[in-house]
């Protein structure tokens, strides 16, 4: 599911606000993904999350 929202561009935040949880919490599960497009999509989303966080 997070796999598939990634690609619909939504954002970390969105995501969880859409399962109710932490982003912090759709971070980890991406980052337990062994899947080498999703280890990409990390990457930039983290950038945008620091962004957001300055």
């Amino acid at each position: 599911m997070i796999e598939k929202l990634l690609e619909l561009k939504f954002s970390i935040r969105e995501i969880a606000r859409k399962l109710g949880t932490n982003p912090s919490t759709i971070l980890r599960e991406m980052e337990r993904s062994t899947t080498v497009q999703i280890k990409k999509i990390l990457a930039h989303m983290k950038n945008i999350l620091l962004r957001q966080v300055r």
